[in-house]
C-alpha cells in the first residue's frame, strides 16, 4: 500500500522522494502490526488489509496529489 501511494506522487507527479517520510513510516508500522494480527486473528487481518488496500488508490494522502485512482483516471482519459 505504501508503494502504490509513494510511487503515484514520485513517478507520476514528480514529487521528491523525501516527500515521501510519511508515507514510508506509516506502512512499517503498519506491516508490524499485521503481522502480529495475523498470527492471532488471521481473518480480521485479512479484511483490514482489503480495506487499507482500497483506501490506499481511492483516498488522496496529501491534498494536492491526485489518489491513485484520479491519476488512473486522468491518464485513461487522455488517451
Amino acid at each position: 500500500m505504501g508503494g502504490i501511494v509513494a510511487g503515484n506522487a514520485i513517478v507520476i507527479h514528480n514529487q521528491p522522494p523525501t516527500s515521501q517520510i510519511r508515507v514510508a513510516v506509516a506502512t512499517v508500522i503498519t506491516a508490524a502490526v499485521f503481522s502480529a494480527w495475523e498470527r492471532a486473528m488471521p481473518e480480521f487481518a485479512t479484511g483490514v488489509a482489503w480495506l487499507a488496500l482500497l483506501a490506499a488508490v481511492f483516498v488522496r494522502a496529501n491534498q494536492q496529489t491526485p489518489s491513485p485512482i484520479e491519476s488512473f483516471a486522468q491518464w485513461y482519459n487522455a488517451k
